[in-house]
């Protein structure tokens, strides 16, 4: 993320500076201003002005400006910021400083790995589908929560080996592997196999509504240029009757898992390549997909529950009580992500106030689940009400939260949210 926005107090203006124009002027010193806030506006408060302004992340915050006015006197003006974002020199990340980076701990040891080729196939796609509903539909097999997907083809005794990236090891991965290792062809393969086991991507995304031909092509593009093994679409708006229709035009190839036995609306969708992964789906409910997977390769079992929380407060108190009871059955690694529809902290919100009512719920949860925010880069802000600028709200609504489990299995995982571009909602891969 190069840029964010922040509230900036121009304390001791005088008042003949704070129109519209010249606050732009004199705010466009520290970076590119947004908007005023109503007060000042109004001028109902006159001790300050207050404007939201874009600034890079790792710029100069400075305590003052000076400007000339119309007769080319210099003023001086002190700066108070409401908030500022905490940096990092080591990975240029956000949200924490140098001293607590990862990437400042010793580096583990380990071979290079240069390339991996994908060994092509003629055999035709099918999809495993899971739903809270048992059947059959078409050639596609549907399954009950706790049940497991096995996606092996039939006619092979004896599967190629699988990354968790969904990639086919092929005896000439490179020249320099193979000259690496002596021994018999068995070996050869064990010491490839033990050496290039990269974990696929996770990532999820509020897409409002994937009826729209240009959505599902931009999921289909998402997945494909970020190697996605597990995905969460978040907001499908697709009925009940043709979420099976849908799902084919994204990824036909792949298991699925609605929430339309419990809502509706099909609110969440959990989609995942059954060649990476096998998937035990654990509990569905309207605002959550709870499931454990278990890496085909290493067998590295976690747990991950995409979550999409109801816009009411009243509403979100079952999210919460759902989180919890995950927490209680979990003994290893776990990563919660998606649309909570609440912020956690008071900095995670600008365009209007936020009470301590409204997060405490929240961070209830989190202290009793034993999760904190993973390490984040790209946009701070997840959503933006697209509004122009006078009306113009951001929230981090969206967020990846972990346990100390996830941490050791994977410790150099982090989020990164990407640019919401025409959307309203940042997708987030992992």
């Amino acid at each position: 993320m190069e840029y964010l926005p922040i509230w900036v107090k121009l304390v001791g203006l005088d008042l003949k500076f704070w129109g519209n124009d010249c606050l732009i002027k004199i705010g466009g010193l520290i970076g590119k201003v947004i908007r005023r806030d109503e007060a000042t506006e109004k001028r109902n408060f006159l001790g300050y002005a207050r404007l939201m302004i874009e600034v890079k992340v790792n710029q100069r915050y400075p305590e003052s400006i000076s400007f000339l006015d119309e007769e080319g006197v210099e003023k001086k003006i002190r700066l108070e910021y409401d908030w500022l974002p905490i940096t990092c020199n080591t990975c240029n990340g956000i949200g924490h400083a140098t001293g607590q980076c990862r990437k400042n701990e010793a580096p583990k040891q380990g071979p290079k790995v240069t390339q991996v080729c994908r060994k092509k196939s003629n055999e035709p796609a099918t999809q495993t589908v899971v739903t809270p509903s048992v059947g059959v539909i078409g050639d596609r097999r549907v399954l009950t929560p706790g049940q497991h997907v096995s996606h092996l083809r039939r006619q092979e005794a004896h599967p190629p080996v699988i990354t968790p990236g969904g990639h086919s090891y092929l005896e000439a991965v490179t020249q320099s592997l193979k000259k690496s290792v002596t021994g018999n062809k068995e070996a050869r393969w064990e010491w490839i196999q033990a050496k290039l086991v990269v974990m696929g991507s996770v990532g999820f995304w509020n897409i409002r509504g994937l009826n729209k031909v240009n959505n599902k092509m931009d999921i289909r593009r998402f997945l494909h240029m970020n190697k996605v093994d597990v995905f969460g679409l978040i907001e499908t708006r697709v009925k009940s009757n043709n979420w099976l229709k849908v799902s084919n035009n994204i990824c036909n190839n792949w298991a699925i898992c609605t929430n339309h036995q419990s809502h509706k609306g099909g609110r969440i969708w959990m989609l995942w390549n059954p060649k990476a992964y096998q998937v035990d789906i654990q509990h569905v409910s309207s605002q959550t997909i709870h499931a454990r997977l278990t890496d085909r390769v290493r067998q590295r079992e976690f747990w991950i529950t995409f979550v999409y929380g109801f816009n009411k407060a009243a509403d979100r108190k079952n999210l919460w009580t759902s989180l919890k009871s995950y927490q209680q059955q979990i003994t290893g690694a776990w990563l919660i992500g998606g649309d909570f529809n609440n912020v956690l902290l008071p900095n995670e919100r600008i365009g209007s106030q936020i009470t301590a009512a409204e997060i405490k719920p929240f961070q209830d949860c989190v202290h009793y689940c034993g999760v904190e925010d993973i390490k984040a880069v790209g946009s701070f802000f997840t959503w933006t009400n697209k509004q122009e600028a006078s009306q113009r709200v951001y929230r981090r609504i969206d967020r990846v939260m972990i346990n100390d489990e996830w941490i050791n299995m994977f410790p150099e995982s982090f989020a990164n949210f990407l640019p919401e571009g025409l959307y309203d909602h940042c997708p987030c891969i992992l």
